[in-house]
């Protein structure tokens, strides 16, 4: 009976070791070499300020050109071509639920021939040998967003990056509205994907080994636009644009890996998430729960969410009651609340001896807050401002050579690539179109068309500065996007310039007069549709789907049943939905919520809408809706920018009726 209790206990034994085995992965992690960051560090310093921009083709990826690679040997046959490359596309596919720090499962790099999927499971120690690469500042590595990519790198292999260049910050400095990679690759490359696609495929389970063939097609595109991305966006640039890329990506190359928790990580955290105000002794009460939840998870090696949720945290810390009846169910079920309960609610008592203090800065000095300041406001200078030419003021001719307007250089390129027009000068660029255009002017009132016929001065009409400025819609976008086609058209006369002093300035003003305009006409600031609460709704069901789905094996019973009840709970609260839902499962209406593609399905019970326009706040539009007289409305604003400004430097022909009084305007 021994022999067989034991060989029961060794099987029992056997099982845990594998099911242990399979919830946390061993990894092994590289340090950095002091010898190599002291290297790095002066690489980095002999940098030029400018980069070497690529010239390549735009081709699609073809499967053809993806090499995966897993096995040692074939690591070191790749080894010589990207040696041999001036410019290297780098993405990286990271996992980090069954995990404290996270690690890397796939390295993508893409050449001007291949892409390569390196596996970094199977290659963990071999990646070693691509450190060379990685510091060779005579090869620019090419990333989007590569604070975090640079970081992992670090924290895995102990990999330092020398010469990179960020996409992401590319756009940025070009003043791009979005800053998203599939943005630019519709922008730029011709290719779309949806956010969502992005999302699901980001999250997907990268630690599990064989990769999809749709993974592995996933993780070549992220690699294989990157230089034609540079080249493109790089000729675009003007000197400063690439100076500043390279500033901030010298920044993010020096930048030391650290998973330490301390006082000002806890702080960002909070400003990130809490929606209450931050004082001394929530702020106590949270960086001990903080730092408790940071000990017990590495312990664990659990990804920090795992063990307890940010979210309950901050509720806790933020209500200050020791009393453990007051805690959310879900805080109390944590793993954090079954290990360190005592420890918590000796937490918060700690906290409340400290003499509150309600503040959202940081405690310290006087001058380290106006020097934390100074320095929020540098970055947005530096990163926001637009710094080149707005204004190229290429002059279109009509065919007599009568002055119709000043363009940019792209719209003057239009006309000459089809033909329409010849170049008269080359600097500056005039063209003199070839036909007689429909009708000449915008306006029939003399001192309207002249504002068009004119050049304009890249500068701030507030103060004249001309170092960095930004747009400024002197009838807000809030309004104007609901007017009658007539008047959005050649609105160009109320976009003026503004540094980013008089533009603060100028956003005050206006909001105080916003909220004169929404009291006169009886609409609130923050008017929201019946589409848009449901859209809410919708997706506050969605993200908890999603969780369902994402966390299914590693969420308590308890909790998988609360998420699955809210869900049963909206659909009982919202019966217009059910024909879609009919004879569903609890599993498979889950699926079906975490598809964006079907939540925008589901809101076509309300009928025909905008996205843009009907989903977002619609004050502007209940406000349009009542103006009986919008020319005095269009008037009101002008005369209202003025007064508050009283810009210096606004252009001659720049009048408050300007179209007001043309017949084209009734």
């Amino acid at each position: 009976m021994l022999a067989w209790f034991l060989i029961f206990l060794a099987i029992l034994i056997t099982f845990y070791v594998y099911r242990k085995s399979r919830k946390s992965k061993s990894i092994v992690y590289f340090p950095v070499l002091d010898s190599e960051r002291k290297l790095c560090l002066e690489y980095i310093n002999s940098l030029p300020t400018e980069y070497t921009i690529p010239t390549l083709p735009l081709v699609p990826l073809n499967p053809s050109t993806i090499l995966y690679v897993q096995t040692p040997s074939q690591l070191q046959s790749i080894l010589s071509f990207l040696e041999s490359s001036s410019h290297i596309g780098v993405d990286i596919e990271e996992y980090r639920s069954n995990s404290y720090l996270g690690y890397i499962c796939l390295l993508q790099l893409s050449t001007t021939n291949f892409t390569y999927l390196i596996d970094a499971l199977s290659l963990r120690k071999e990646i070693l040998t691509l450190k060379p690469i990685f510091m060779n500042k005579n090869i620019t590595k090419i990333f989007h967003h590569a604070h975090n990519d640079t970081q992992w790198l670090q924290r895995d292999f102990g990999i330092l990056c020398v010469n990179i260049f960020d996409t992401q910050l590319a756009a940025q400095s070009l003043g791009y509205k979005k800053l998203g990679l599939n943005y630019l690759w519709k922008k730029h490359c011709k290719y779309l994907m949806s956010s969502e696609y992005k999302k699901t495929m980001q999250v997907s389970r990268w630690d599990k080994r064989p990769l999809s063939q749709e993974q592995q097609n996933y993780a070549a595109l992220d690699a294989h636009y990157m230089g034609y991305l540079m080249g493109v966006m790089g000729k675009l640039m003007s000197k400063e644009n690439l100076e500043y890329v390279r500033r901030e990506t010298n920044k993010i190359c020096a930048k030391e890996f650290s998973n330490a928790v301390d006082y000002d990580k806890c702080l960002k955290v909070m400003k990130k998430n809490s929606g209450q105000a931050i004082d001394s002794q929530n702020t106590e009460i949270f960086f001990r729960i903080f730092k408790m939840r940071d000990e017990l998870a590495q312990k664990l090696n659990y990804f920090p969410e795992s063990v307890c949720s940010t979210t309950y945290m901050l509720f806790v810390a933020n209500e200050k009651n020791p009393d453990v009846e007051s805690f959310p169910k879900e805080f109390t079920n944590s793993i954090l609340c079954k290990n360190h309960l005592n420890d918590i609610v000796q937490a918060i008592k700690t906290g409340l001896e400290i003499p509150l203090d309600i503040s959202r800065e940081p405690l310290g000095t006087n001058q380290q807050r106006i020097a934390k300041k100074q320095k929020r406001y540098k970055t947005f200078i530096e990163k926001y401002t637009i710094k080149k030419k707005v204004y190229d003021n290429c002059q279109i001719q009509a065919p007599d050579g009568e002055i119709l307007c000043y363009a940019d250089l792209k719209k003057t390129k239009w006309y000459v690539e089809r033909q329409l027009a010849e170049i008269i000068s080359e600097n500056p660029q005039i063209i003199r179109l070839n036909f007689e255009p429909n009708g000449r002017g915008f306006s029939d009132v003399e001192a309207d068309q002249m504002h068009y016929s004119k050049e304009k001065r890249n500068e701030c009409v507030g103060c004249g500065n001309t170092t960095s400025y930004l747009r400024y819609h002197v009838v807000p976008v809030l309004y104007r996007q609901f007017f009658p086609e007539n008047y959005k058209s050649h609105r160009s006369h109320d976009v003026v310039l503004l540094c980013s002093n008089c533009h603060q300035i100028a956003n005050k003003h206006s909001d105080v007069f916003k909220k004169q305009i929404a009291k006169e006409y009886d609409v609130p600031l923050n008017f929201y549709s019946d589409i848009h609460k449901a859209k809410e709704n919708i997706y506050g069901i969605r993200k908890l789907c999603i969780s369902l789905l994402k966390n299914n094996e590693r969420l308590p019973e308890d909790r998988k049943k609360f998420l699955e009840n809210k869900v049963q709970i909206f659909m009982d609260e919202n019966p217009q939905y059910n024909a879609l839902f009919e004879g569903f499962s609890m599993n498979e209406m889950v699926n079906k919520f975490s598809k964006e593609e079907y939540c925008k399905e589901l809101l076509k019970v309300y009928g025909e809408f905008n996205w843009k326009k009907d989903i977002g706040n619609a004050h502007g539009k209940k406000v349009v809706e009542k103006i009986t007289d919008l020319k005095s409305f269009i008037r009101r604003w002008r005369v209202h920018f003025i007064n508050t400004l009283q810009p210096r430097f606004l252009p001659d022909s720049w009048s408050v009726d300007h179209l007001l009084n043309s017949p084209k305007f009734k």
